[in-house]
């Protein structure tokens, strides 16, 4: 019979075990992926296995797997009522050449190719051979033609032996001579053998087990793999499990390494398991007397089902030749993870407890929770908290997470008809540092606009905040205050300062018609709980008559009330001219009543008056011609513009008393005319577009420079009564002026900078005009898809280059999260994680892609050194002087060194204060912070980010990092340096298919931050 036939017709119908177990095992990659074996006697893969697969085609795999390994003929309705029969189960066989030899039993198919097909099970080979009395199957490829044997079942990869496969249906067992496969978990691994056998068990998951000797596995797929593990024996029960024993990596042709065993789990989903311990060759053998062992990550992970999941893992640093800073440790870490998707609810929960054999503990919690109830009510929570900040700013490595803030953020929305209504808070601690800045409870209301009456509109709000500052260790004038003991006599008694600031405001806009009438009601009370200083005048009228007094506790009280009317614009859209009538304080730095320290708690009010105001913003333009690469530039000059009139009204004794001011120089309660101007100026250039060109026939549009003053404001009346002519300087009423420029010519420029322009109080007489420069700060970046070099290469008909897959606005934009972690918690990046494997597996940005990059931020801040007035200057070598004075040397410059490096939490005095209080000096701040990356060939990759201290002359923190692609490994040479002084070298090669096979050196060393670097 040479014709090709279907002999399912034939009632040859098998009953009993299938030919191959079913095995659930997705191939996701086609046969071309799978690599040769290291078997030298391994063929390639039949050249007709190869091809896509094509649309609609459900034999085989599942979409992107091989195409079907055989044409089945058309079936009759004798094949097709046979199949129908109950209790049966059919089998297809189909050849080019079909011998059944009745005397012993024996079915023989050849062809091109013959082909056996159980169920979903299909078996396609050169050649074919059943035995029914023995039950044995043999299925041989055609060695001379380079042909192979191919099993194949849905959602599993092929099966390609290279020789034979002998398989016994009654033992379910067979063996196979040169053959491989792959099993998929995350990442694929391609198993190769030269014997083996094969046992199908429907008792295990997979339903097929291969036993293989001399063999080896790969997660590479090209033709040639860059590595494999060569193995004597191999075990790998389908979609379960994966073991190879002993294993030696070959990098190419070259062993590197000799492993007792290794092991993958390829079961789908979450198990649960032992954690892999991370500790490096170092740990085993040290090379240095000096050198420190530790262990990390040695713990358990626990599957809670779909939608949760724990984990507690033990770490451990050697107390051997410990001292102050690096006494060793042991830390037990805990956390779990929840997440249900179709609730909107996820969220996190880990713990760490640090003991260090000095005896300090340590306890950090996070806690982080997101969840929606309906479309308009959320929740989110990202909370941390950290028992002994210093603890956790000397154990770190991190340069962000030394300086920066522990944070933690609540917050609820809900939104009730036409009313949206928020609540929340945060709190801060700072590492190395008592101080804890608390914002809650913060509440808001709003609606949107309420159309009460065809010409009456209503648009209210209601807010509510509160700020509060605990265990404040820095601006404050005393350490301790004396009191009277029950004996009569003095003791010292620490002082613990601390801040509160309550706002309460009602907004309620009312729209009459084209009329705008605003009005604002306004509470707000600055409470200062610590001793200080305060200069008191015990007559206002007499500047002679003043004296210092130190007040426990200070505090300001105010109510506002602001009302006023906005009249219709006129020259809408050229010179948008706006008039304003309004109700003001006389002195609008305080409320219309006010109370405070001076006044016993009692209400003291300070009055109205009437201001008149104009104002315009319009906008200018100027084209000037263009030339070279610029077609035209653009010219814009956007001015706003506000004169203002309010009539003389004085105020009382009681008010002046009350804020600390004196009647003698005095100017608030003068009439004010005033004159106030804002800036804003914009130059952009449109280039020319290339010849040809019809993708952008409009050119390209460059922001040449943008600069953005701030405003000023003049009072005529100041002027004229201070000052010895009219237009002088003294008219001017703004403490600080400052300027922002930018430009696209560097991406992300930046130029910040800030004036103080008075020597004193504006509102005083005494008040002297001199600008001193306090603050700047610049930012840019570069690299060679910037605008700068674009611009400069068409001037010199050079056209950058732009690496494949990334885009000129690409290039410099940094994508994802440089911490890893899902995107749920990189949104929270504001607050680090203090606790759990977000925070433990924080690692610094590697770059990626080809170019370079940099980046640079420049800031300098300082304050005048001319202040007047009662000063305090916060120094740490003041504030250290208890261990001078104790003769202790080392403690005081460690002291001064954990001071000047310690997180500023801001000491300046927040909310409205009296006058004649003490002013804090800050320490000048000046530092240049650089970030680059760039590759030093197309599979070496570096970057430096460091942050210099240009006061101290000294480094503050490095990240210096180097990559080497190796197609299947990466290799990184890591070294950073924290301000706390704490630094580390870290060397490791892994394997992306199995990152936790590595080799890895790490030398972390404790260090004091007054240590050199």
């Amino acid at each position: 019979m040479s014709r090709r036939v279907a002999l399912g017709a034939l009632a040859l119908v098998l009953v009993g075990a299938s030919l191959v177990g079913a095995s659930r095992l997705r191939a996701q990659n086609p046969v071309p992926g799978l690599p040769p074996s290291a078997v030298p006697t391994l063929p390639p893969a039949r050249p007709d296995t190869t091809r896509a697969r094509a649309p609609g085609d459900t034999t085989g795999g599942p979409p992107g797997a091989p195409v079907e390994l055989v044409k089945w003929a058309a079936t009759d309705s004798v094949f097709e009522e046979l199949l129908k029969r109950e209790g049966y189960r059919a089998v297809r066989y189909q050849g080019d050449t079909v011998r059944f030899r009745a005397s012993d039993r024996v079915l023989v198919l050849e062809g091109k190719p013959a082909a056996v097909q159980r169920e979903d099970v299909t078996l396609v080979g050169h050649s074919v051979i059943y035995n029914d009395s023995t039950q044995i199957v043999t299925a041989t490829a055609d060695t001379a033609r380079r042909d192979s044997v191919v099993m194949r079942q849905p959602e599993q990869a092929d099966l390609i032996v290279q020789t034979s496969i002998v398989y016994d249906i009654a033992s379910q067992k067979g063996t196979i001579r040169n053959f491989r496969t792959a099993a998929t978990q995350g990442e694929t691994w391609y198993v190769s053998g030269a014997r083996g056998t094969m046992v199908s068990d429907t008792t295990v998951q997979g339903g097929r087990i291969f036993f293989a000797h001399n063999g080896s596995i790969t997660s590479c797929n090209d033709s040639i793999p860059h590595y494999h593990f060569q193995a004597k024996d191999i075990k790998y029960v389908q979609k379960n499990l994966l073991v190879v024993r002993p294993a030696v990596l070959y990098i190419g042709d070259v062993p590197v390494l000799w492993l007792p065993f290794v092991f993958q789990d390829t079961r789908s989903g979450r198990r649960s398991g032992l954690l892999t311990p991370r500790f490096g060759i170092a740990e085993l053998l040290r090379n240095s007397p000096s050198y420190k062992r530790s262990l990390e990550n040695l713990g358990y992970y626990v599957n809670m089902g779909k939608y949760a999941d724990a984990q507690a893992w033990f770490d451990w640093r050697s107390g051997s030749r410990g001292d102050t800073f690096d006494p060793g440790y042991v830390q037990f870490n805990a956390e779990s993870r929840y997440k249900i998707i179709d609730r909107f609810l996820q969220g996190r929960l880990s713990a760490s407890y640090n003991a260090r054999r000095d005896g300090t503990r340590n306890t950090a919690i996070s806690f982080a929770h997101e969840q929606s109830f309906n479309q308009n009510r959320h929740i989110s929570a990202n909370l941390n908290w950290v028992q002994n900040t210093t603890v956790q700013r000397q154990n770190t490595y991190n340069p962000s997470a030394v300086l920066g803030t522990i944070s933690s953020q609540l917050n609820y929305s809900d939104k009730f008809g036409p009313v949206s209504f928020s609540a929340g808070g945060s709190r801060k601690q700072y590492p190395g540092r008592p101080q804890v800045d608390q914002d809650f409870p913060n509440i808001n209301l709003s609606t949107g606009t309420l159309s009460l009456a065809p010409w009456l509109d209503w648009t209210p709000t209601l807010s509510f905040s509160n700020t509060q500052n605990f265990r404040i260790d820095q601006g404050t004038q005393f350490d301790s205050v004396f009191t009277l003991s029950p004996s009569g006599s003095l003791v010292a008694k620490p002082v613990r300062a601390s801040r509160r600031n309550t706002n309460l405001g009602f907004e309620t806009p009312l729209k009459i018609f084209d009329f705008q009438w605003q009005n604002s009601f306004r509470f707000t009370e600055d409470v200062q709980d610590f001793p200080q200083t305060r200069v008191v005048y015990r007559d206002i009228r007499d500047t002679s008559t003043k004296e210092t007094r130190v007040f426990n506790q200070t505090y300001t009280s105010n109510l506002f009330y602001q009302t006023g009317f906005s009249l219709p614009r006129f020259f809408q859209g050229t010179w948008n001219v706006s008039p304003t009538v309004s109700i003001q304080n006389v002195d609008p730095q305080f409320g219309l009543f006010v109370r405070t320290e001076r006044t016993g708690g009692q209400w003291v009010n300070q009055g109205f008056r009437l201001s008149y105001g104009i104002s315009s913003s319009p906008t200018f333009y100027a084209f000037p011609p263009g030339f070279g690469p610029v077609e035209r530039f653009r010219h814009s000059i956007s001015p706003s513009f506000s004169l203002t009139y309010s009539p003389a009204k004085s105020v009382s004794d009681e008010f002046l008393s009350a804020v600390g001011a004196t009647r003698q120089g005095y100017l608030g309660s003068l009439k004010q005319a005033r004159f106030a101007m804002q800036l804003t100026s914009n130059i952009e250039a449109k280039l020319r577009g290339r010849k040809g060109d019809t993708t952008n026939v409009t050119g390209n549009k460059v922001r040449l420079l943008s600069a953005n003053f701030t405003g000023l404001n003049y009072d005529f009346v100041i002027a004229d009564s201070v000052g010895k002519s009219l237009f002088n300087r003294r008219g001017i009423t703004d403490q600080t002026w400052g300027y922002t420029l930018q430009s696209d010519l560097l991406p992300g420029m930046s130029f910040r900078t800030n004036y103080s322009l008075f020597l004193g109080n504006p509102q005083s007489d005494t008040a002297v005009f001199k600008p001193y420069l306090t603050n700047i700060d610049v930012t840019f970046s570069l690299d060679r898809n910037s605008a700068l070099f674009r611009t400069i290469g068409k001037l010199f008909g050079i056209t950058p280059s732009t690496p494949a897959g990334n885009s000129p606005s690409s290039a410099t934009t940094p994508t994802g999260n440089p911490r890893g972690g899902d995107p749920f918690f990189s949104q929270q990046a504001v607050a680090q994680q203090v606790a759990g494997s977000a925070a433990r597996n924080a690692q610094f940005d590697i770059p990626s892609g080809q170019g370079w990059q940099a980046s640079f931020t420049f800031t300098s801040s300082r304050q005048r050194p001319d202040i007047r007035g009662n000063l305090v200057t916060i120094d740490p070598t003041v504030q250290c002087q208890s261990y001078q004075q104790a003769g202790d040397v080392i403690g005081y410059e460690l002291c001064v060194a954990r001071a000047q490096t310690a997180p500023q939490a801001g000491t300046s005095q927040f909310g409205t204060s009296t006058y004649g209080g003490a002013i804090f000096r800050q320490p000048p701040v000046k530092s240049l912070q650089t970030q680059t990356s760039f590759h030093l060939t197309q599979k070496w990759a570096a970057s430096w980010n460091t942050s210099y201290d240009l006061v101290r002359n000294s480094f503050a923190s490095n990240v210096v990092s180097l990559q080497r692609e190796l197609h299947d490994w990466r290799a990184v040479f890591a070294f950073t340096q924290s301000p706390n002084g704490n630094f580390a070298f870290n060397f490791f090669v892994a394997l992306k298919a199995e990152p936790d096979l590595k080799f890895d050196y790490s030398r972390n060393t404790f260090r004091s931050p007054s240590s050199p670097f």
